[in-house]
């Protein structure tokens, strides 16, 4: 899982098994909306990653990875499949986009 600089990040978004995913969520203190500023602006291409809704409902603990099963149904939404090169970034630089990069990882090394 390489961090990546933004002319690689240009040289990726060519390529076609790239996903480009929006990974924002912030806590509650900070009085930010990570899909309203989605919606607003974001690199062109990309898709929102939901850590709250892809998260395992049953779970006690809020935003704990799902089963694979569902896992794997709610990124196949995104476009993303076993062979899809995951690129993931955040609106607060290296936040919540390293555990959207985790999620998917756990679930396709």
């Amino acid at each position: 899982m390489p961090l990546i600089n933004s002319q690689e990040l240009a040289e990726r978004l060519n390529k076609k098994n790239t996903i480009l995913l929006d990974g924002s969520w912030y806590l509650p203190t900070q009085k930010r909306n990570a899909y309203s500023e989605y919606q607003e602006r974001r690199i062109p291409g990309a898709r929102f990653f939901d850590i709250d809704h892809i998260s395992d409902p049953n779970s006690r603990f809020p935003h704990t990875i799902p089963g694979a099963e569902r896992f794997e149904s709610e990124v196949e939404k995104l476009g993303i499949s076993s062979d899809s090169n995951v690129v993931v970034y955040d609106g607060s630089g290296i936040f919540s986009a390293a555990r959207g990069l985790v999620d998917v990882s756990s679930i396709w090394p």
